[in-house]
């Protein structure tokens, strides 16, 4: 969503709500966001995907104890829909598939 505001903004509002300097920010470009993409990525690399692990992060709204329940109850709630639903993190394992062959030989 910050990719919807010029940088300089990010860099305001993570000032004055976390405290952090300016420079501790910098623009970001995702290209594995979503599992469409870090599919074809990993075909693209050779690579299978094997474990997909999501987080929720309801600390972005620390500054504010009820936005950080409110982020905690959403993220609850967004849970019970998909496990992908409200969780801006995620892990991934990825393995070589010439690995996966020579393991099944």
């Amino acid at each position: 969503m910050m990719g919807l505001f010029p940088h300089t903004l990010n860099q305001f509002l993570v000032q004055q709500f976390y405290g952090r300097a300016p420079e501790d920010t910098f623009p970001t470009l995702y290209k594995l966001n979503s599992m469409d993409q870090l599919k074809r990525g990993c075909r693209r690399a050779g690579l299978e995907l094997k474990h997909m692990q999501y987080y929720p992060d309801p600390g972005y709204f620390r500054f504010s104890r009820w936005l950080e329940s409110t982020a905690l109850m959403a993220d609850w709630s967004l849970g019970k829909l998909g496990k992908e639903f409200g969780r801006l993190y995620f892990t991934v394992t990825l393995q070589k598939k010439h690995e996966i062959q020579s393991l099944a030989a």
